[in-house]
């Protein structure tokens, strides 16, 4: 091979060289590339998983409508709720998941909260907010819907005691008395006693042991305590427990203290006693003296826990 053909050969062999070196320069770029794109993307798959999770659990719960009811629900079957045929739990006492406890105002609405409804917005006829003086019409429905095998909302109750009483709210005074919420009572077939407080606590421990549940008026001035400041609250109070003498409180008022534990003492001593009454005592529901029987789900848009089963 001569001088100029091994020249125009070695010539030829770099160019070749050159052009491979570069396509494996181009070859290796891409792959690492690839790699990088890989590994941000796999990151990002990781960081993701905690934050779809989380917005799974806080998908806020479904409003219920009376068209969106499904009667599928395992009516009849005491073992849904964890309760006994007759409500109660092994205990004896009333299972708490049994135990109806509406709130009343505006703030716990707009939070969507269990047992919330679309009357804590409602502006009456009066021109009164409902969520400022329905805590009375909560305890009646509360005792009414867990008590009889029917249901209706705190507003439904409104209607009620105002066509068949002489409850008669007005743009000054909303709050339902203590007379009308008694002649209520009777009306949706509970046999119901009005009293004052009992001079000693060990007599309302007593009242408390023959009672399914009581409607009581409370007053509190001490921001710290349990029930807050208020001139005035009307709860329900249930499963009083001779044993440890406490009792489960349905207070519509605010829901960090709905559906709590407490002891009837703190009850007792929180009796508002310059009103005319304090207690009135529930001692038991007749389906016979019931004259209303509203056999129909609620209609107002509320927030019912999955383990209040509908009833209809």
């Amino acid at each position: 091979m001569t001088g100029s053909k091994k020249s125009n050969y070695r010539q030829i062999n770099d160019e070749y060289e050159k052009k491979s070196d570069g396509k494996r320069k181009r070859e290796k770029e891409l792959f690492l590339k690839l790699i990088i794109a890989l590994s941000i993307f796999l990151v990002f798959a990781i960081l993701m998983v905690p934050i779809a999770t989380k917005k799974e659990k806080e998908k806020p719960r479904k409003q219920v409508t009376l068209s969106e009811i499904t009667i599928d629900d395992g009516e009849g079957d005491p073992s849904i709720n964890g309760s006994r045929e007759d409500g109660l739990s092994d205990d004896g006492l009333r299972d708490e998941d049994t135990i109806y406890s509406f709130l009343q105002g505006p703030k716990s609405w707009k939070k969507r909260k269990d047992w919330s409804g679309k009357w804590g917005n409602m502006t009456m006829e009066t021109g009164n907010r409902f969520g400022a003086f329905g805590c009375g019409l909560c305890c009646i429905a509360n005792v009414y819907d867990t008590l009889s095998p029917y249901e209706a909302s705190p507003v439904d109750v409104y209607y009620y005691a105002k066509e068949n009483t002489s409850y008669y709210p007005t743009g000054e005074i909303g709050a339902i008395g203590w007379g009308d919420m008694l002649s209520t009572l009777k009306l949706l077939g509970m046999d119901a006693e009005i009293a004052n407080k009992p001079a000693e606590f060990k007599d309302f421990q007593k009242e408390m042991e023959n009672s399914e549940t009581a409607i009581i008026l409370i007053i509190c001035h001490d921001p710290e305590e349990y029930w807050g400041q208020t001139p005035g609250h009307y709860v329900s109070i249930w499963r009083y427990d001779p044993n440890d003498k406490t009792v489960f409180v349905a207070n519509p008022g605010e829901n960090s203290k709905n559906r709590k534990t407490i002891k009837l003492k703190n009850c007792y001593d929180h009796l508002k006693e310059y009103s005319k009454y304090q207690i009135i005592y529930i001692r038991s529901y007749d389906e016979s003296k019931d004259e209303w029987k509203r056999s129909e789900n609620i209609k107002e848009k509320w927030i019912r826990p999955e383990y209040c089963k509908y009833k209809f």
